[in-house]
């Protein structure tokens, strides 16, 4: 009867169990443009989901009491899969810098980027991003602090200030000297690609006499920038509003999904400003292609180029790692293979299958009041 119960409650939140149901979808999938595919599920926007309706619960609470009902101990184990699988996603992506992407399963990452255009105005909360390889688009020594600068110790911050020192133009003796600890961390060559400034000023004397009124008003700016990044006394947040200045703009450009060179679907759009970046991918079938982020740079219809790490932000981390200890206590036993795999392909319609499964036993209390057990009578049929 349980059993049937899930499958019958599967059937009614429309997860597809035939091949006949797979092909519609890829069909419809191949087909879109600019509007999201119909069966992609974000599982960090699952996870908001579970994260609000176990606070309202007050589930993590009735856990550590032991009161927990057999409906609430599914729903957190179901959390709690899911949880464990974004966790070790993200763990994967952090260590390795890359993960690969299944077929038909959704991802989604929240990951910290980087302002690469000093003085550009930053994105706003939620703006669209467009994006493209970087490849031919960021510097070599910037593509290496995207890459390396976690594993290096060192913090995003300092990791932008170094960006926005190469970006201006600085030599290696102009950065400053607590930052260019940092980047022989990162690169130890990087005092060879950034050059002396010495030699430098010999070539912008005679470049002075000559480069047109353009150019002038443009190293003008980055005379600026290198000025703010080269006094130490500025703090981080006196800089940033200098070279990453709040757009004025109010109201954020769309999203739209991109087909990368390896075949994955993609789309991204600005988190907080410069400093991180959602990002969702999906696969429809084929091959597993690899995911690495710090390939793509992203950018909004208006504003600064952004580059993108394998480092995680935004505000589920707390969360993920409670379900993740919490399930380790109650156990996911009792999900099926087949049900976890649907819970990483359909990670909304799984906390509705959860939360459903708790109305129904509140419900059913209801009806039957007098019922001690749920097992092979009316109340178990309902």
């Amino acid at each position: 009867m349980k059993l049937l119960g899930r499958f019958l409650l599967l059937l009614a939140l429309g997860v597809p169990f035939t091949s006949c149901a797979t092909k519609t979808w890829l069909s419809s999938f191949e087909s879109l443009k600019g509007v999201t595919p119909p069966t992609y599920q974000s599982p960090l926007a699952a996870l908001k989901l579970f994260k609000n309706e176990i606070d309202s619960r007050g589930l993590f609470e009735k856990a550590k009491r032991g009161t927990l009902t057999n409906a609430e101990s599914l729903f957190l184990s179901i959390a709690a899969h899911l949880a464990q699988r974004q966790q070790d996603l993200e763990a994967r992506l952090e260590k390795d810098g890359v993960v690969d992407i299944l077929p038909r399963i959704p991802y989604a990452f929240t990951l910290e980027s980087f302002c690469v255009q000093p003085s550009k105005s930053s994105p706003v909360p939620s703006d669209g991003l467009s994006l493209s390889e970087n490849q031919n688009v960021l510097r070599e020594l910037v593509r290496k602090i995207v890459s390396g600068y976690s594993r290096n110790g060192v913090s995003r911050e300092r990791a932008q200030l170094l960006i926005w020192s190469i970006e201006s133009g600085l030599k290696f003796d102009e950065i400053r000297p607590d930052l260019q600890d940092d980047l022989l961390r990162i690169s130890p060559d990087a005092h060879l690609e950034l050059g002396n400034s010495s030699m430098e000023r010999l070539r912008q004397e005679l470049w002075d006499k000559f480069k047109p009124d353009e150019i002038a008003a443009l190293e003008y700016e980055l005379k600026k920038a290198r000025k703010f990044l080269t006094d130490s006394k500025r703090s981080y947040e006196q800089i940033s509003s200098v070279l990453a200045p709040e757009s004025e703009r109010t109201k954020s450009y769309p999203q739209s999904w991109f087909k990368s060179s390896n075949g994955f679907l993609i789309r991204a759009r600005s988190r907080s400003g410069y400093v991180s970046v959602d990002v969702e991918i999906i696969k429809p079938d084929g091959i597993d292609p690899a995911f690495i982020p710090t390939t793509f740079v992203a950018r909004p219809q208006e504003g600064q180029l952004l580059a993108i790490s394998a480092s995680m932000g935004g505000d589920l981390i707390e969360f993920v790692d409670q379900l993740v200890q919490l399930g380790r206590r109650i156990g996911q036993g009792v999900l099926t293979q087949t049900e976890r795999d649907l819970i990483a392909e359909h990670p909304i319609h799984a906390f509705y299958w959860g939360k459903n499964a708790i109305v129904a036993v509140v419900k059913m209390r209801g009806l039957y009041p007098d019922e001690k057990t749920f097992e092979g009578n009316e109340a178990d049929a309902f």
